[in-house]
Order: C-alpha cells, then structure tokens, then sequence
C-alpha cells in the first residue's frame, strides 16, 4: 500500500468516526443545521480525496445541494 493510499485511510477512518458520532447527535436533536452541515462537510472531504485514491468510483456520486 502506497503512502498516499495509506493516509488516505487513516484520515477516512477519523472522519467516519467522526461522521458517526455526528449521525448520533444529529438522531438526538433533528433541527440543529449545525450538525447537518458538518456531516456533509465531513462527507464531502472524503469524497475529494477519494477521486485520487483507490476508491475512484466515489467520485461519480453526488450530495444533494446544499440548502
């Protein structure tokens, strides 16, 4: 595995943690934006890098617009 396929994944698994706990508390308080907008943003920062990594595919996929 490359260096740069390596860090890839390491920073994805800190982000889906992260994602996670986010879902989590977004379950707990459905109105608060502010949690929204940090999963997408979490989202949409694995997806960019993924457009060079391993995972190409992901790229292809889109986020609904933002609101």
């Amino acid at each position: 595995m490359d260096d740069l396929l390596r860090e890839f994944l390491t920073e994805t698994s800190e982000s889906l943690d992260t994602v996670d706990n986010q879902l989590v508390r977004f379950e707990q308080d459905p109105n608060n934006a502010k949690i929204l907008d940090n999963i997408f943003r979490l989202v949409h920062t694995i997806k960019g890098p993924a457009a060079f990594s391993a995972c190409r595919g992901w790229k292809h996929s889109r986020m609904p617009p933002k609101r």
